[in-house]
């Protein structure tokens, strides 16, 4: 036999701060470091989040801080294909650009609205790169993990041919 080292306990909460903190309150039981299940009672839809060591902990990616609101997407950022969104949004950005240049040369007044427009453009392209970064790392994630099935594959039928 080996010596068994127990994980390290949780801080004890204090009672103001387990009163504002969803999950386990003071006295319940959360069994150390075991994960236990909650109900998550964020935006209208009812999932199971583990909760570890008082903290709630997911496996989904967290909003990019650069999402804009809904209504002020001049793209479709949920189409299929990010590509052309992406150029199309490029082309939109390259032309309030040259408009912005424009209305600073003969009118500079007249800026603060294509300047706005400007960075509404700037800031969609950045969410639109940031969405097209998680869709390449989730196929990337995909094809290794087929890619290590495969093999495992292959090492059993040779195991089992043996």
């Amino acid at each position: 036999g080996g010596v068994r080292v127990q994980p390290p306990k949780p801080p004890a909460p204090s009672a103001s701060s387990a009163a504002a903190r969803p999950g386990p309150r003071a006295g319940a039981s959360s069994g150390g470091a075991a994960p236990s299940s909650v109900r998550s009672s964020g935006g209208g839809a009812r999932v199971d989040a583990p909760v570890v060591f008082g903290q709630h902990r997911s496996l989904a990616l967290p909003a990019c801080p650069l999402e804009p609101e809904r209504d002020e997407w001049l793209c479709d950022p949920d189409a299929g294909d990010l590509g052309s969104e992406v150029l199309y949004a490029h082309r939109l950005l390259r032309a309030a650009g040259l408009d912005l240049l424009d209305c600073l040369v003969r009118n500079p007044v007249d800026h603060p609205r294509h300047l706005r427009r400007f960075r509404q453009l700037a800031g969609n392209s950045a969410a639109l790169l940031h969405r097209l970064r998680r869709r390449e790392a989730e196929a990337l994630v995909l094809h290794q993990l087929r890619s290590s099935l495969e093999d495992k594959r292959a090492l059993s039928a040779k195991l089992r041919a043996r």
